[in-house]
């Protein structure tokens, strides 16, 4: 019994060390998923872009440039498994500052910003969102978003 728990505790560890492994190098080599096609996830039921306000998320391609203003993703998820996703954050110029940028790979002379994650749905849906701040530039914005390695969506968005 100890040895089968020894075994598990063993590869549970080792694939935590493999996944943040392979999360690592995908924010650390940003250029390599550029070359690929968007070809949605099959695990993915639904992906929108909107921004959040009193009455929750609200599909839209329009985001008001008001410092904590919050737009970002939603997937649909079913099969409740973990997701390995990326994004890039792109600006049509850099910001004065990125807030958060401890978090994030800032690349492109301040444009673009790099995140990733491996997160389980919750209740089938999974999200991530970025504020406005001050010294966001207004304009077109564009948010590619990987889904297990695979680019999955580019959604264009502008802010003013």
């Amino acid at each position: 019994m100890h040895l089968r728990l020894a075994a598990d505790l063993l590869f549970r560890s080792w694939f935590a060390l493999a996944s943040a492994l392979v999360v690592a190098s995908v924010v650390h080599d940003s250029d390599f998923f550029r070359l690929l096609d968007v070809q949605p996830s099959a695990r993915v039921a639904n992906s929108e872009f909107g921004v959040y306000d009193c009455d929750g998320f609200v599909r839209t391609t329009e985001v008001d440039l008001i410092p904590g203003e919050t737009f970002g993703w939603r997937l649909e998820v079913p099969d409740g498994r973990p997701v390995m996703w990326r994004e890039e954050l792109v600006l049509p110029s850099a910001p004065m500052q990125w807030s958060g940028a401890n978090f994030v790979d800032i690349k492109d002379g301040g444009r673009t910003a790099v995140t990733a994650g491996v997160d389980m749905p919750y209740d089938g849906v999974m999200a991530h969102a970025w504020n406005i701040t001050d010294g966001d530039p207004p304009g077109e914005y564009e948010l590619r978003l990987w889904v297990d390695g695979q680019l999955h969506e580019i959604f264009r968005f502008q802010v003013q």
